[in-house]
């Protein structure tokens, strides 16, 4: 594994064990593409980037799946709050997710967490949502991670 990898996957790791695996429900990393990325493999189960997740995963066992998701990467807002809502539907499949994306995945999974965040007709805020980390020019040089809860 290569240090900037080791550095990113060790990052997400001491954030998801804090607040996701327990035995009463199932948490899920999604991982997002950022624009012009949908054909790219890293993030995909055959991916790189994927593979690392998943090595980390099966040592530290912190998860219960890692999947991708994929919109359409075109640049704007209009493809990015459609893809938005297309994930926020990916989430509502699972108990407990952390979103992992790169450049504008970033922004997509934004969109999805303030569309799952308003109030639901019982007046509650939806939790599904534990975190959400991004990052940029993973395999390059620079390495920035953001952390939102």
């Amino acid at each position: 594994m290569s240090k900037s990898a080791m550095f990113y996957v060790l990052t997400l790791y001491t954030f998801i064990i804090l607040f996701t695996k327990s035995t009463w429900c199932t948490s899920t990393v999604i991982i997002i593409h950022g624009t012009w990325a949908k054909n790219e493999s890293w993030y995909q189960k055959e991916g790189s980037f994927f593979h690392e997740i998943e090595v980390a995963n099966n040592y530290m066992q912190v998860v219960d799946e890692i999947v991708s998701f994929s919109w359409s990467g075109k640049l704007g807002y209009p493809e990015q709050l459609d893809a938005g809502k297309k994930l926020a539907e990916k989430i509502l499949e699972y108990d407990f997710v952390i979103l992992i994306g790169h450049s504008h995945g970033v922004t997509v999974g934004i969109i999805s967490s303030m569309m799952l965040g308003e109030k639901n007709s019982n007046g509650d805020k939806n939790s599904k949502i534990k975190k959400t980390l991004s990052t940029e020019n993973f395999e390059g040089k620079r390495q920035t991670i953001r952390v939102s809860a």
